[in-house]
């Protein structure tokens, strides 16, 4: 099924409106609405504009209409969102799979308190990533529970934005974490990755390095893409060369194949004097190579990851410096925008990017003059970085 945009007409849009109204407490239950030629005043929308939304109104129960005039309140919730409390949240089953958990499950928790806040429950449903007949899986879920599912939340990855189409065939309300696509503008909440990529390298440009690597484990996803793609636009933004960014590939993204994959871009290469990577984890792997063989963090070699993961769950010396994903705000937002698709009969709602900050920690060897040029907070103490000749320590491994 094609994913086209649809966008809502001037009477979906007034209909939501007057119903949020409702929900806030500007009309109770029994009161009397105003007349529609007074709301069409009010609004400053034409008469059938009134007419059709008062009509959208009538058919969720919100309101009765009353023969040429508004209607009377029946309930601040449509009578089908009532029957229809349930909201699904769907999560691959991975065993090989442990570093995104954190930020899964964090994502997922602000999504629940702020569906909570309009009582609406999260049910988890869960696929094994090793079967192919994914999609089958979750779909057998939702069968049992379709009378009480209003919505989906689902992450794109493991191949299910097949689920995607199989939703819209239904015409069910869903939300992702991440475009499908690089051609979808709909439906999802990200963080701004691009920009987030963009302000590290301009970081590293300012910093003067010249000689950058760049771990990931993948760019399959718009995430890790956007990041990689956003170091060498920082590097163009500076007027700098971007030459020296080298790409290292790694097997996961756990703390040891960012380790294995610095050992062995070392042996091959000169040491860099920035690593840039798309988890928090490589980037602490890598800490460890390059500390190895005698490269001090952060006067030699300035590090940042990228995934904001608390100091309890991960542990660096010295502390990481790393772009911290808006997590919280990905959580809330996904429920935002699932809720206003409800309310409003709506399958398509535009994407969201979310701004992620760049948190300096002791492992990128910043100065103040830098941090306020480009809006960075810096609140802590960084070591000086000694000048050094051009040519850089060597790799001994």
């Amino acid at each position: 099924m094609p994913k086209v945009f649809v966008k809502r007409t001037a009477s979906q849009q007034l209909a939501e409106q007057i119903h949020q109204q409702i929900e806030q407490g500007a009309w109770a239950v029994g009161d009397t609405m105003p007349s529609m030629r007074s709301l069409a005043a009010r609004y400053r929308v034409s008469l059938a504009t009134v007419q059709k939304a008062m009509h959208e109104l009538g058919n969720r129960e919100v309101i009765k209409l009353l023969p040429r005039q508004g209607g009377i309140v029946q309930s601040s919730t449509s009578a089908n969102n009532r029957s229809k409390n349930l909201i699904g949240i769907v999560v691959g089953l991975d065993r090989t799979v442990q570093i995104p958990l954190w930020w899964t499950h964090q994502i997922i928790h602000h999504a629940q308190l702020t569906l909570a806040e309009s009582d609406y429950v999260l049910t988890l449903l869960n696929f094994n990533v090793d079967k192919p007949d994914y999609v089958r899986q979750v779909r057998d879920q939702m069968n049992r529970i379709m009378e009480s599912l209003a919505g989906m939340i689902f992450f794109s990855d493991h191949g299910i934005d097949e689920l995607a189409d199989e939703l819209d065939q239904i015409e069910m309300p869903w939300m992702t974490v991440n475009p499908l696509d690089l051609e979808t503008h709909h439906n999802y909440v990200m963080a701004d990755q691009l920009s987030a990529g963009r302000l590290v390298g301009r970081c590293f440009a300012k910093l003067g390095y010249q000689r950058v690597a760049v771990l990931y484990d993948e760019l399959n996803g718009i995430s890790p893409l956007e990041k990689v793609t956003g170091i060498y636009q920082g590097y163009l933004v500076e007027g700098k060369s971007a030459a020296g960014i080298e790409q290292v590939v790694c097997k996961n993204m756990e703390t040891e194949a960012g380790y294995v994959a610095m050992r062995q871009h070392l042996t091959s290469h000169q040491p860099p004097q920035g690593v840039f990577a798309t988890a928090d984890t490589l980037a602490i792997g890598a800490m460890r190579a390059c500390q190895e063989i005698g490269l001090r963090v952060p006067q030699d070699v300035g590090v940042v990851g990228s995934t904001g993961m608390p100091s309890s769950v991960i542990q660096s010396d010295p502390p990481l410096t790393e772009l911290r994903q808006p997590v919280e705000a990905i959580g809330r937002q996904l429920a935002l925008c699932l809720q206003e698709m409800i309310r409003g009969g709506v399958r398509r709602i535009s994407g969201r990017r979310v701004p992620a900050s760049l948190i300096v920690q002791k492992s990128l060897p910043l100065t103040k003059s830098i941090c306020q040029e480009l809006g960075i907070p810096l609140d802590v103490k960084i070591p000086a970085t000694p000048s050094r000749p051009e040519q850089a320590v060597s790799a001994v491994i």
